[in-house]
């Protein structure tokens, strides 16, 4: 696949040639390309208050900088090819360098030299891999009226309150077909798998269906209508005919999205194993307040997939028409909402087409994310957090509260939008027509998330499982135990036998699927905050020892 956005020339100055059935990065730069003026204007304010702040969080170095080489080609076999791909800043982004290698000699003499670039932040060796896509079931059909999800979602009742307008939604995909249901809406985009401007073909059709579920027209006596018909489509290619690709490519298309003034990046799809330049545009978006929706799978086990494992992702499973799990849809304790997923119709390359998994129930939160952030434009509501309003507002159709199943249950398009617009059954959240000039709205009180922490303690080590909006920014504090303080004050290694205030001992800004594991020493005793955000509340545990 192609690397578009930032393709710099190769910093590694190997003279190696070598025949590759990977695609070669490309040198142009898509950001702002051929797009409406809005979202040129939004990306441009965006840079220009971003960069007047300090080093951001995904700026900084990870791990895999100072890694050693061989740890890294671990998985990569003595003849396989593979890109070693290196992330840097530049102009307050993040930017991908990737080269083909063969073979695990080739690729570490890269990363060493990848890795002593003075503004390398993080190291990954990519293999070309396939990412789940839906279980299809064809089958031509224009009729609104086969559009059962529509229906359970309250969409009508939603569109009397925000239809998506002045809204866009990147969807990361196979490319996203013209289609006439579609045309109206959509974007040029890009396309990353053949490195050029232009992300309206899909040879696939997945991310044509996809962005039918989210924008096809509605009111137009033809074809399907998406969740969010009046919103914008932005097509960014990432992912080939046969649904293949590349981390690195898939981290391009994030960044390009983000700077192209998407308010909601969709990824219906899915791997087992995640990558470092991915982690980065992740966190490159989520700082600039964009909404990441991903599908967490259709294996049907508990195996974390990514994106959606990440915690700055909505992890997204699917439900049926009976408002039950989808038995393919996969679990996990990362796992934030659940959508209809189970015969989904909508534009297909030349047709419609009904499809089933993980892929669909994702556009359709996407689609509702849109909504929200639509209509709180409209009524300058100010910032609102749209998260904690998909979850709270959702229908619990498993066991009670947030479950590793469902999450926090099938999304409630209506609801949804009532939680942060007054408003009643059936009605518009405002009159058509006031009968007197209104008073300018007051920003709406942020609904924030309430954590739902779980602790399992196995021998020295502490693990801490987190929903999404919580594992980030986890501090574990010690201080020391009545007797170890006294023992030490015997010693003279201390001046009183007082056992000390709480000091920090790790701070953690992100998670593992959810789950953070800590270190104890038997001379202490812990416990675990996590401070307050705007968008989650604060949580802390009790006092903590090691067994």
């Amino acid at each position: 696949m192609s690397n578009a956005i930032a393709a710099s020339a190769a910093r590694v100055g190997l003279a190696i040639l070598v025949t590759s059935c990977l695609i070669v990065v490309g040198s142009g730069d898509p950001i702002m390309a051929n797009e409406s003026a809005e979202a040129a204007t939004a990306a441009s304010d965006t840079e220009a208050r971003q960069s007047a702040e300090a080093t951001e969080e995904w700026q900084t170095p990870d791990e895999s900088v100072d890694q050693r080489p061989a740890e890294l080609v671990a998985g990569l076999g003595r003849r396989e090819r593979a890109k070693v791909v290196a992330v840097s800043v530049e102009r307050g982004r993040p930017v991908f360098d990737s080269v083909d290698v063969q073979g695990k000699a080739q690729a570490k003499q890269v990363i060493r030299q990848q890795q002593s670039a003075r503004d390398t932040i993080a190291v990954a060796v990519e293999q070309r891999q396939v990412f789940a896509a839906a279980a299809v079931t064809p089958g031509p059909d224009t009729m609104r009226a086969k559009q059962w999800s529509l229906d359970t979602l309250g969409a009508d009742d939603a569109w009397a309150i925000s239809r998506g307008a002045g809204q866009t939604v990147a969807v990361l995909d196979t490319g996203v077909s013209a289609e006439e249901d579609l045309a109206s809406n959509l974007l040029i985009g890009w396309d990353f798998v053949d490195d050029q401007a232009d992300g309206r073909t899909d040879p696939n059709g997945h991310g044509t269906h996809v962005a039918g579920i989210v924008g096809a027209e509605e009111g137009n006596g033809f074809g399907t209508a998406g969740l969010a018909p009046d919103s914008r489509i932005l097509p960014v290619r990432v992912l080939d005919e046969k649904g293949m690709g590349y981390w690195s490519d898939i981290a391009q298309g994030i960044v390009y999205a983000t700077d192209s003034g998407a308010s909601v990046l969709n990824m219906s799809f899915s791997a087992t194993v995640t990558s470092a330049s991915v982690d980065k545009a992740i966190s490159y978006a989520s700082s600039r307040e964009r909404i990441l929706v991903a599908a967490v799978g259709n294996a049907g086990n508990d195996v974390a997939n990514y994106p959606a494992a990440d915690p700055r992702v909505i992890a997204v499973g699917a439900s049926t028409r009976s408002d039950t799990v989808a038995g393919f849809s996969n679990r996990g304790t990362y796992l934030g909402l659940a959508a209809p997923g189970v015969g989904i119709w909508s534009t297909f390359p030349g047709s419609f087409r009904s499809e089933s998994g993980t892929s669909m129930a994702a556009a359709f939160v996407s689609a509702a994310a849109v909504l929200l952030r639509s209509a709180a434009a409209d009524r300058q509501l100010g910032a609102i957090d749209v998260v904690a309003a998909l979850e709270r507002s959702a229908v619990d159709i498993d066991q009670l509260g947030h479950d590793d199943r469902s999450g926090f249950g099938r999304l409630d398009a209506f609801a949804s939008l009532c939680a942060v617009v007054a408003c009643g059954p059936g009605e518009p959240a405002e009159p058509a027509e006031p009968a007197e000039p209104a008073e300018p709205a007051e920003p709406a009180e942020t609904v924030k998330t309430k954590l739902t922490p779980t602790l399992r303690l196995k021998n020295k080590s502490l693990f801490l499982g987190l929903n999404h909006m919580g594992a980030r920014n986890v501090i574990l504090k010690k201080r020391l135990t009545k007797r170890a303080a006294k023992k030490r004050y015997a010693e003279g290694k201390a001046k009183t036998r007082k056992r000390g205030k709480w000091k920090v001992d790790t701070a953690a800004s992100t998670s593992h699927a959810g789950e953070i594991s800590f270190g104890l020493k038997r001379a202490f005793v812990y416990r675990v905050v996590v401070p307050a955000t705007p968008t989650s509340e604060s949580w802390r545990t009790s006092k903590i020892r090691r067994r």
